[in-house]
């Protein structure tokens, strides 16, 4: 008959040296130690990251185009948002790939800083829907730029998410606050 041994799996795979005890009591040890998970490439086919359909008029196009011009980043715009704005994130080489046509927040491993939305029409649910959703995305800065009024008197509307959570209009008093 064998006789049971106190080798743990730790020693009979030799890491002992390589792993930190961070407890120990009455005979019992707790190791630190590191998971690492290898992720699966996306299948980016299954997501639509555009349609080749006209905007919906030339105003929103030229407004989208002198918003990416002025940040002089390679932004690519998906349906959703019309323009956003991402610091600290890997300069993509080329933007003509089908995965690299689209922000997925859990690859870039953060939300944008900063969302653009151009109102077009009545119908696009930019300070409804869209608020809470970059809200919850955790998107710091949403403006929604309304050129005719269509949702609302003011023209720009900007929205600075509070520590809640929750988006808080911010009121321009002056040029200087902007």
């Amino acid at each position: 008959m064998e006789q049971p041994t106190d080798i743990s799996l730790i020693d009979e795979l030799g890491l002992k040296n390589n792993i930190e005890i961070v407890a120990q009591d009455k005979g019992k040890i707790v190791y630190a130690h590191t998971v690492y998970y290898e992720l699966e490439d996306i299948d980016y086919e299954k997501y639509v990251t555009e349609t080749d359909e006209p905007v919906d008029n030339i105003f929103s196009e030229k407004q989208q185009r002198l918003s990416i011009d002025i940040l002089e980043k390679n932004i690519m715009t998906a349906v959703v948002p019309d323009m956003f704005l991402s610091f600290d994130v890997p300069t993509i080489k080329d933007w003509f790939e089908k995965k690299h046509k689209a922000y997925f927040t859990w690859v870039m491993g953060k939300p944008p800083e900063l969302v653009l939305e151009i109102v077009s029409n009545k119908v696009g649910d930019e300070d409804t829907l869209k608020l809470d959703i970059y809200a919850k995305m955790g998107v710091k800065y949403y403006i929604i730029q309304d050129p005719y009024q269509y949702l609302s008197k003011e023209k720009l509307r900007l929205y600075v998410l509070d520590d809640t959570g929750k988006y808080q209009k911010h009121i321009v008093k002056d040029e200087k606050d902007l």
